[in-house]
């Protein structure tokens, strides 16, 4: 992946899963932001997903919390946010049909550099 992302996602309070469920739904969320020409989203290597991990097993896959980070660079008046946020929470509840709540927090960042270094 590169450091060069126009879009981070990190998804939070999902339930128990291993790498081929968390790969399927970084797949699906690619596509999903792909949706999005503003994004500048058009493949893996344009996005990163993060799936923090909870400490608390308690209520895991009932509310899952998804924030996503985009480049304020790449953003316009036009863009449009709550099409993006409803396109995220479709593909969280397609994969995750047991999931009673899913929030969708969309927030925008200059992004001046990354580095590796």
């Amino acid at each position: 992946m590169s450091a060069d992302w126009k879009v981070e996602i990190e998804v939070s309070l999902l339930p128990p899963s291993d790498e081929k469920e968390y790969r399927t739904l970084h797949v699906a969320l690619v596509g999903a932001m792909s949706l999005f020409p503003e994004l500048g989203v058009r493949g893996e290597e344009d996005m990163g997903t993060f799936f923090r991990p909870d400490l608390m097993q308690y209520g895991l896959g009932e509310e899952i919390f998804v924030k996503i980070i985009v480049d304020q660079g790449g953003v316009s008046p036009l863009t449009p946010y709550d099409e993006i946020r409803e396109a995220t929470k479709t593909v969280i509840g397609n994969l995750y049909p047991e999931a009673k709540t899913i929030v969708v927090k969309v927030v925008f960042q200059e992004v001046v550099s990354r580095s590796m270094d």
